[in-house]
């Protein structure tokens, strides 16, 4: 599933984790990855929740910022969008290159890498896809970066091989912006991923309920706010009165 949230609600953040492992060195704050972690954990719920918690398995987010070269259409508004790796990209081009390679891997198999400082154990240096937009996502030909240092990109080429995934999707469908409808959808879908605006209002979060709104300069509540992060959507509630959202990050 795929909403943007846009009502002027509060927002509560947590890093728990919905799968088995507390993987701390799972980050998307050293590059732009928030649509990966944001779709895998979105395909991790609906494992789940299918098989009525029996299936709690971490699903790889290194697989969509190595392999997916997606170009697309956003259906909203019309504007053309690309999957442009470590530099960002969108939930539904996402899922639109999980349908067509065949499905998602586990973290297992490959994990998460371009997220961990170069040098460290686990950590890799994924190149930009082959024949990426650079009109969508700029020219990166001065990435320093290092195939061999990949699953994906390197010498295993599993960016190309569907064999080994784990997961297989059918297809995904966009939420209206109702905040009702999208705390209906929640409740009988389970996490959704969702893109909200986190300019500058997130840059300052530390604990309990995010009220962007009461902060104009901050951001995230505007009227025609900038999606420009996306995040997995696990819940919502009161405080104080006022309702906010829960999210992972």
């Amino acid at each position: 599933m795929l909403v943007s949230v846009r009502a002027r609600v509060g927002i509560r953040v947590t890093v728990r984790l919905l799968t088995p492992s507390f993987r701390l060195h799972r980050s998307a704050a050293f590059f732009a990855t928030g649509r990966a972690f944001s779709t895998v954990g979105n395909i991790e719920g609906q494992r789940a929740i299918a098989s009525q918690g029996a299936t709690l398995e971490s699903l790889s987010v290194e697989q969509l910022v190595e392999c997916d070269d997606t170009v697309g259409v956003r259906s909203v508004d019309g504007v053309m969008e690309g999957s442009c790796g470590v530099f960002g990209g969108w939930p539904y081009l996402a899922y639109e290159w999980l349908i067509k390679a065949g499905g998602v891997r586990t973290d297992k198999s490959m994990p998460y890498c371009s997220g961990i400082q170069y040098g460290q154990p686990g950590g890799c240096l994924p190149c930009m896809t082959k024949g990426y937009n650079t009109t969508l996502c700029g020219n990166h030909s001065d990435l320093f970066c290092n195939t061999s240092t990949t699953l994906g990109q390197g010498p295993k080429g599993l960016c190309k091989s569907a064999e080994g995934s784990v997961a297989q999707l059918k297809d995904w469908r966009r939420v209206g912006n109702n905040a009702t409808a999208i705390a209906d959808e929640l409740v009988a879908t389970g996490p959704l991923s969702i893109a909200l605006d986190a300019t500058i209002a997130f840059q300052f979060y530390k604990r309990g309920v995010l009220r962007p709104s009461s902060h104009p300069i901050l951001g995230g509540c505007g009227k025609d706010p900038e999606l420009n992060h996306a995040v997995l959507l696990v819940g919502y509630g009161t405080d104080g009165g006022k309702d906010y959202w829960t999210i992972k990050k």
